[in-house]
C-alpha cells in the first residue's frame, strides 16, 4: 500500500495531505490551519458523479468535491476526500491562498501518481 504525505505552510499554519492508495482506490485526509476537522467527506468514481456530506456551516465542499472529481478520473479508482481546513476570521484574500495551496497539493499528488 503506497502513502503519500503533503504539507504546506499557508498563513503560518501547515495544511497537511494524507494520501493512501488502497488495493481498490483512493483515501486522502487533507486538514489543517488553525483547527483541523471534519468539514467535508466527498467520494466519486470514474463512472459516478462526486457526491458530498457536508457539515453544517462548513465551505471545504469546494475543495473536497474538485479533489474527488480530479482524482478519480486520474486513477481510475474509486475515492473519498476528507477534508477539514480551518483559519480563524480568514477573508478573501486567505482563502484564495489556501485554495491556490491545495491546488498545488493536488498537482503534487497527481505527479506522484505518474
Amino acid at each position: 500500500m503506497l502513502e503519500v504525505k503533503l504539507r504546506k505552510i499557508v498563513l503560518d499554519e501547515v495544511i497537511t495531505c494524507e494520501a493512501t492508495f488502497l488495493d481498490s482506490g483512493m483515501h486522502v485526509l487533507l486538514y489543517g490551519g488553525h483547527s483541523s476537522h471534519v468539514g467535508s467527506v466527498s467520494t466519486a468514481s470514474p463512472t459516478s458523479a462526486v457526491r458530498t456530506l457536508t457539515v453544517p456551516g462548513h465551505k471545504e465542499f469546494v475543495i473536497s468535491e474538485k479533489w474527488a472529481s480530479i482524482l478519480a478520473a486520474a486513477s481510475q479508482a474509486d475515492v473519498c476526500i476528507c477534508c477539514g481546513i480551518h483559519y480563524d476570521q480568514a477573508g478573501t484574500e486567505d482563502i484564495s491562498s489556501i485554495t491556490r495551496a491545495t491546488d498545488d497539493m493536488l498537482d503534487e499528488l497527481l505527479e506522484s501518481m505518474k
